[in-house]
């Protein structure tokens, strides 16, 4: 009996059992309920070196070498950008990282995302990270100057950001791949968000229970 059981729970466990995901969400506090830390890039002016740039213990940088204007409310349709925003010069090769200075763990974050290919769309690709192992990435299509946002509840140590001239190339991208991204208004939480137990944990649960109470009856 007690065999059965055990044979049950592992066969839940394999069928239910899925791969991590990052939740991408769109809209200013889709993600970002509690802004922990904030950057808005009013600071950066054209020409100014980005590869290390931090603000308020955020780590945004990029292999390009110096910040490039471009008038966020032009043809790339930035429509939420103002004032100072986060771009990297033309000819870099690398996506954009944001990380803590300090460690701690990020668990939802959301910006303004655009690029200065000069279309309305933004073609993106991204990348969650946690102790050096990507856990999640992705790809989509977002309007110039939308609001994305992404989370997690066992949070990530570093988000990769790139914007693209296609989504085919979007599709393909690595982290190391040429792009034109950009960014502002960057909000990110450093709490997690309590996860609701999916049907298939209840019931996970319920097995577990119920092979105690026969092991206790037993006894």
């Amino acid at each position: 009996m007690i065999k059965s059981i055990l044979m049950l729970i592992l066969l839940f466990t394999l069928v239910f059992s899925h791969a991590e995901t990052v939740t991408v969400t769109t809209g200013a506090g889709s993600a970002v309920v509690t802004a922990n830390r904030v950057a808005y890039f009013t600071s950066i002016y054209e020409g100014m070196p980005i590869s290390a740039y931090t603000e308020n213990l955020l780590s945004i940088t990029t292999p390009g070498t110096a910040h490039l204007q471009f008038d966020p409310n032009g043809g790339s349709g930035l429509n939420g950008f103002s004032g100072g925003f986060f771009y990297p010069s033309g000819g870099t090769n690398g996506c954009i990282t944001i990380k803590t200075t300090d460690g701690a763990k990020i668990y939802a974050l959301e910006f303004n995302a655009g690029d200065g290919f000069g279309g309305v769309d933004t073609y993106v690709h991204w990348e969650a990270v946690r102790s050096s192992v990507i856990i999640a990435s992705g790809y989509f299509t977002t309007t110039g100057g939308q609001v994305i946002g992404f989370k997690n509840d066992l949070g990530f140590d570093e988000f990769r950001f790139g914007g693209y001239s296609t989504l085919a190339l979007a599709q393909t991208a690595t982290a190391s791949s040429y792009h034109a991204g950009a960014l502002d208004n960057l909000k990110v939480s450093l709490i997690a968000q309590t996860p609701v137990p999916e049907p298939s944990s209840l019931l996970l649960l319920s097995l577990v229970a119920c092979l105690v109470g026969f092991k206790n009856r037993r006894k």
